[in-house]
C-alpha cells in the first residue's frame, strides 16, 4: 500500500474563473467583472499572484453553509444561474420584476 496525502485543488486565475462563471451561466460579459469585483470587495476572496484565495470570512461561510445544510444552493452556482434565468425573463417580458423577487425570495427562506 502506498502512502500520500490529499491536496487541496489548484486555485482558479481570473480567467479559469470567468470560463467557469460563463459555463454555469453566472453573469454577462457587461457584468462577470463586476461579480468577482464583488467577491473581493465583499472580503470572500482576494487575488494574489493572480490566483484566486479564499479569505477566512469565505471559508467560513461555505462551512456555516454546509453545516446549516445549505451549502449545495449558497455556494454552489446552482442558485445563481437559476436567479440569472429567472431575471432574463423580466428582461423578455415573460414576467414582471416583482414576480421574479418574490420567487427568489420564496427560494431563499425556504433554505
Amino acid at each position: 500500500m502506498d502512502t500520500a496525502k490529499t491536496t487541496p485543488p489548484s486555485l482558479l486565475n481570473e480567467t479559469d474563473l470567468i470560463s467557469l462563471m460563463d459555463k454555469h451561466g453566472i453573469g454577462t460579459d457587461a457584468t462577470i467583472h463586476e461579480h468577482i469585483s464583488k467577491i473581493q470587495k465583499r472580503d470572500f476572496a482576494t487575488c494574489q499572484n493572480k490566483l484566486f484565495r479564499p479569505t477566512k470570512l469565505g471559508l467560513a461561510l461555505v462551512i456555516g453553509y454546509k453545516l446549516m445544510g445549505h451549502e449545495f444552493d449558497l455556494t454552489s452556482p446552482h442558485l445563481r444561474a437559476w436567479m440569472e434565468v429567472e431575471m432574463k425573463t423580466v428582461e423578455l417580458g415573460q414576467q414582471t420584476k416583482q414576480e421574479v423577487t418574490q420567487k427568489i425570495v420564496d427560494r431563499l427562506m425556504v433554505m
